[in-house]
């Protein structure tokens, strides 16, 4: 999610420098390799010509097995510290928001105020997973344009009615971080529906899929539906279970 939003961030960038030319795709893609050193990634090319710096929309068609998001900005009144825009990914299952700053001295970029919903359902694919995150805070940063950019950012969030094949596992906080280096790490911990489940997530930048390692305190207190389901997936060892789960970490073919 931070980084289907900075996705966006060089897009808006070179947007910024071409409305000039009256700031609309077409002019961004003739004078971008003249402004910033880099190349429009290939899901730029879902944008119109006729897209603009003030608002606009695209949609990001990631394949026949993902679903189709629409991701629409909106400039915003400047203030003491920047151009500003609101931007907003919404789709089946996926509503997310948040506030996009450039300072008038583009040496970064700020991503704040990020907040909305996932649906669980739609993340799983047909594993059976069901309930919600919501997204209280998402942040995150852009630095060094003038060279390779090093891209950063947390997610804070709350796991709502989190269930397996209909068999409910609790809730609880999920945190999500990305250095500026690259590495992606997280934590979750649900409570409330049995017993403790505590998950690790590791994975890196650039790379499609994580692991998220989680860990069942005692999985004999669970019901017989999500017991079978769980140890179908990972090891026990006595009443702890253990489990390795791939998790999607960038949206796109």
């Amino acid at each position: 999610m931070i980084r289907s939003f900075f996705l966006l961030v060089i897009f808006v960038i070179g947007l910024a420098a071409a409305a000039l030319w009256q700031g609309q795709m077409h002019h961004l893609r003739r004078v971008l390799p003249s402004v910033v050193p880099v190349n429009l990634p290939e899901w730029s090319d879902q944008i119109s010509d006729a897209a603009r710096l003030r608002a606009g929309e695209m949609d990001i068609d990631a394949g026949p097995l993902r679903p189709k998001m629409k991701l629409r900005w909106k400039a915003v009144a400047p203030n003491g510290e920047g151009l500003r825009w609101a931007i907003f990914l919404t789709g089946q299952g996926v509503a997310l928001e948040a506030d996009l700053l450039v300072p008038f001295w583009p040496d970064r970029i700020l991503l704040r105020n990020g907040r909305g919903t996932v649906a669980l359902t739609e993340l799983g694919q047909g594993a059976g997973i069901d309930g919600m995150v919501q997204v209280d805070r998402l942040t995150g940063r852009m630095d060094h344009l003038g060279k390779t950019p090093g891209i950063s950012g947390l997610l804070s969030a709350t796991l709502q009615r989190v269930a397996v094949d209909g068999v409910g596992l609790g809730e609880g906080p999920l945190r999500l971080e990305m250095a500026e280096t690259g590495e992606v790490s997280g934590t979750l911990a649900l409570r409330g529906g049995g017993t403790a489940i505590d998950g690790l997530l590791s994975g890196a930048r650039g790379v499609a899929l994580g692991q998220l390692d989680v860990t069942v305190a005692d999985v004999t207190r669970l019901p017989a539906a999500a017991r079978g389901a769980l140890e179908r997936l990972g090891d026990v060892e006595g009443t702890i279970l253990r489990l390795q789960l791939p998790v999607p970490l960038q949206y796109g073919r």
